[in-house]
């Protein structure tokens, strides 16, 4: 037997092999990046410093002080919510703060010059503070300082890109196209060997 024969079937064995656990992970993945958060369940909420309240479920916007339930953008990624007399802020997990005027509902998108989820958000008159898992940030309304910030480790900026972020902008439709396309290769694949290897037992018969 060849090196060539040898290599040939050596892959095809391995690949067949790998074939569950690679399905299996594809097809979870597409189901954690696409779906929404379950029934009956919190995703952030706090309390105004006016008394009110406001929170995200998975109902949509719930609590008296927006008197909508539906946002410009995905509910299932905020990760705090800060509520004052005139502002409601949704910090987006990976991704940009949401903000608008209490009084007149205008959402606005903050974009932020740091990466990694957000943690904590509090606004104090027109300044924003903001916590991640590497450093704490003000925002004045036109620009942002840094008051205390790490380095993002390896591990941090690899989890970020895993979840399917980059620099605050999210990509995860190229994770789930290609969860699609490794699921219809690996079909494919099986159904090549199959027919592979058919042909010599036709011919033996």
């Amino acid at each position: 037997m060849s090196f060539k024969t040898l290599l040939r079937k050596w892959h095809t064995w391995v690949g067949l092999l790998i074939l569950c656990p690679s399905v299996c992970l594809s097809l979870t993945g597409i189901y954690l990046i696409e779906s929404t958060a379950p029934k009956e369940s919190l995703i952030a909420g706090t309390s105004c410093n006016d008394g009110p309240w406001i929170a995200v479920s998975s109902e949509g916007i719930v609590g008296d002080a927006l008197s909508v339930s539906s946002a410009p953008f995905a509910l299932s990624s905020v990760a705090a919510i800060s509520c004052t007399q005139t502002h409601i802020d949704m910090a987006l997990d990976y991704g940009p703060i949401a903000s608008t005027p209490r009084n007149q509902l205008r959402w606005s998108m903050i974009p932020r010059p740091f990466d990694g989820p957000i943690r904590s958000l509090k606004r104090t008159d027109n300044q924003l503070t903001v916590g991640t898992q590497t450093g704490l940030w003000t925002f004045n309304g036109k620009e942002w300082a840094s008051i205390i910030e790490y380095k993002p480790t390896l591990a941090q900026a690899i989890y970020s890109l895993h979840a399917g972020w980059l620099n605050g902008n999210s990509f995860t439709w190229v994770w789930t196209l290609t969860g699609v396309l490794w699921c219809v290769l690996s079909v494919s694949g099986v159904w090549i060997f199959v027919r592979m290897i058919k042909k010599p037992l036709q011919k033996q018969d």
